[in-house]
């Protein structure tokens, strides 16, 4: 999948495959099962630390979810 708009002049190389990464990371990992996610009310947790590991900021959530798969 390409992305056709413009990158700003400010986005510098680093950047631009940061954003490669996470596009990637999606169209695998996610796109393809996330109406099947949806439907079982679920969400792989091992996701977190494949976001991580490109760099991707923690995602926060509510304390009281923590019971919750």
């Amino acid at each position: 999948m390409m992305d056709a708009r413009p990158l700003p002049h400010y986005f510098s190389p680093d950047h631009e495959a940061y954003r490669a990464g996470l596009r990637d990371l999606v169209e695998r990992e996610i796109a393809p099962f996330v109406n099947e996610w949806d439907e079982a009310e679920t969400f792989p947790r091992g996701l977190y630390r494949k976001f991580a590991e490109l760099g991707a900021p923690g995602i926060g959530y509510d304390e009281d979810l923590k019971e919750h798969p």
